[in-house]
């Protein structure tokens, strides 16, 4: 099976490299082996990684040194990531998909999957189960995990 060309990353995964996570161990392996050329993000992921960074602080998950580190970290990473704007285009597809309530997706996943979706992604990591079927439904296979 010929690899994905072109996958685009979730908050999810990025928290899963900039903190401790259970899956931490597997997405490192996973972005030290992948064999695709292009990973993409759109600017939303800036503003998730720093509310979720802000999120584990406050429940007392990261000192407010280790969360200022990873942002640092994070916001390195991503200056070497390719983002792709988001349109308004994208908004109408994130609410049709929010529309749907046996999706269970929130409105800043469904964004995330639109603008994977119209950017020609051909997978999506992500740790979210519902992110993942959602994808599944667009045609986006998720990477496993």
């Amino acid at each position: 099976m010929t690899p994905p060309q072109r996958v685009y990353l979730d908050t999810s995964i990025l928290m899963a490299l900039l903190s401790k996570e259970p899956e931490s161990e597997r997405v490192l392996q996973w972005l030290g082996g992948r064999q695709w050329p292009e990973l993409l993000v759109s600017p939303w992921v800036h503003a998730e990684l720093a509310s979720a960074l802000a999120v584990k602080q406050r429940m007392r998950q990261l000192s407010p040194a280790k969360a200022r580190h990873a942002w640092e970290e994070g916001r390195a990473l991503l200056a070497n990531i390719p983002s792709v704007d988001i349109t308004p285009a994208d908004f109408d597809t994130a609410a049709t998909l929010c529309a749907d309530a046996r999706a269970r997706l929130r409105a800043p996943d469904a964004l995330h999957l639109a603008v994977a979706a119209r950017s020609g992604c051909q997978a999506l990591a992500t740790l979210d189960a519902d992110m993942q079927k959602a994808a599944r439904k667009l045609g986006l296979p998720p990477i496993a995990f």
